[in-house]
């Protein structure tokens, strides 16, 4: 047999492990729903972006991933939130190691009112790193990570507040990364923050793929369309947030399936 006769064999591109997926995910506030029936699959080590108008459940849904809805008095979620195939949402989950593995970083920075040093070390203290020696060199790469070491090298015992508002957030960040988790939940993270330093958390995120499994909501569309690799589009249906369509960024943006997603991201809505 020739080597022109031998069958072509092609190898199939490795299918990426599921990070996490909700199914029928509902959220009530004292009996009234805002978020109901979200059904939403997010690929390891990807970045997926949450769009759509305020108030239809964006938030909602990442504080369901990290079990921060316990939080909030009258809260009820039903459904099944899975991570890593564990459902989190499960009577007896440990919320200290969930919260290890999930971080989360909101809409305003908010480093503790400490030193810069111990905005790092007191969550790596708490969360069991004993060592000295392990928390100082965890320190060290995290603000590496984010930037900031070379600015803070000579400040780490000033007072974190005294950081400008997008060191702070990248400081938060630097907290986060820190416990070295599997999930970074981001709310907005760059809302009040100039251009400069929004450019720079979304050079973190480009860095990130392959590393974490990224959820960002944001309502800058065109930031959406630079940072993620999906976008899931939120929206308002008889008085709750639900799910109406979610795929691969440049496809959503460039030939939406729903309706409500083609009025949205070409300025008709929202």
């Amino acid at each position: 047999m020739s080597i022109h006769s031998l069958p072509t064999t092609t190898c199939a591109e490795p299918v990426p492990q599921t990070a996490l997926q909700a199914l029928d995910l509902t959220v009530r506030y004292r009996g009234r729903a805002a978020l109901r029936g979200v059904n939403l699959t997010v690929a390891d080590g990807s970045v997926t972006a949450l769009i759509g108008p305020s108030g239809c459940g964006k938030t909602s849904f990442l504080n369901c991933i990290n079990r921060m809805t316990d939080l909030i008095a009258g809260c009820e979620v039903s459904g099944t939130l899975s991570l890593f195939g564990e459902d989190v949402l499960t009577d007896g989950s440990n919320l200290l190691a969930l919260r290890r593995r999930v971080g989360m970083i909101f809409q305003r920075a908010n480093p503790f009112p400490l030193s810069i040093r111990r905005n790092l070390d007191l969550p790596l203290r708490e969360y069991g790193i004993r060592s000295a020696s392990e928390r100082a060199g965890r320190l060290e790469q995290a603000l590496r990570d984010v930037g900031l070491w070379r600015e803070v090298i000579d400040r780490l015992d000033d007072p974190a507040l005294a950081l400008s508002g997008g060191q702070r957030q990248r400081l938060c960040i630097a907290r986060a990364i820190a416990l070295e988790p599997q999930v970074l939940l981001m709310d907005e993270p760059c809302s009040g923050l100039d251009p400069h330093a929004t450019a720079a958390i979304e050079d973190l995120i480009h860095g990130w793929h392959g590393r974490y499994t990224v959820l960002i909501v944001t309502h800058n569309l065109a930031q959406a369309r630079r940072v993620s690799d999906h976008t899931a589009v939120f929206w308002l249906q008889d008085g709750a947030g639900t799910l109406v369509e979610h795929g691969p960024t440049g496809a959503l943006f460039a030939a939406p399936r729903h309706p409500v997603t083609a009025d949205y991201v070409a300025g008709r809505a929202g």
